[in-house]
C-alpha cells in the first residue's frame, strides 16, 4: 500500500446499503475513508463435492497434519493446560514462530480464538512457517 492509508478493510454485505452502513460506522470511529472500491460477485458452493450421488464423503472430524504443522495432545500437567491462548501467549508459553490453527476436542474441531481455553486431552494443530524450533512444543506436553 502507498499513500496515507494505513488500514485496509474488506467488507462483505448483501447490498450497497449494508456497505454504506459499515462505512458510516468506520467514519464514526474516527477513520477517514481514502478510497472505496465496490466489487459485486456471487459465489455458489454446493454442500457436497461434485461427483456420483452414491459416493458422498462424510465430513471429517479428525485433523490431519501437513508438512508445515504438527499435532500434539495437551498433557494433564502441561504448562498451557487450562489457560486461554491469550494468557499462554502473554506468559511466553507459545513460541513466537507457532500458530495454533485448530483444536480437536472430542468429536468437534474448534477454531481457536484468544479466549479459547486449552484443555488436557485436546489435540492441537500447530503451524509454523518453517521447521518447528526444537523444544517449542514442550509447553504442550508434561513438565519434567
Amino acid at each position: 500500500m502507498s499513500g496515507q492509508g494505513n488500514l485496509q478493510v474488506k467488507v462483505v454485505a448483501s447490498d450497497t446499503g449494508g456497505l454504506s452502513h459499515i462505512a458510516r460506522k468506520l467514519t464514526n470511529l474516527g477513520l477517514a475513508v481514502e478510497d472505496e472500491e465496490f466489487i459485486q460477485a456471487e459465489y455458489h458452493h454446493p454442500f457436497h463435492d461434485f461427483g456420483p450421488d452414491d459416493d458422498h464423503e462424510t465430513l471429517r472430524t479428525e485433523m490431519e497434519a501437513t508438512p508445515n504443522d504438527e499435532i500434539v495432545v495437551i498433557a494433564e500437567d502441561a504448562p498451557v493446560a487450562d489457560q486461554t491462548l491469550q494468557e499462554a501467549n502473554r506468559a511466553g508459553l507459545i513460541h513466537e514462530d507457532l500458530l495454533v490453527i485448530a483444536i480437536q476436542r472430542g468429536d468437534r474441531i474448534l477454531t481457536p480464538r484468544g479466549n479459547t481455553v486449552l484443555k488436557a486431552g485436546d489435540r492441537v494443530k500447530i503451524f509454523s512457517p518453517a521447521r518447528i524450533p526444537p523444544g517449542a512444543l514442550d509447553t504442550f506436553q508434561q513438565s519434567e
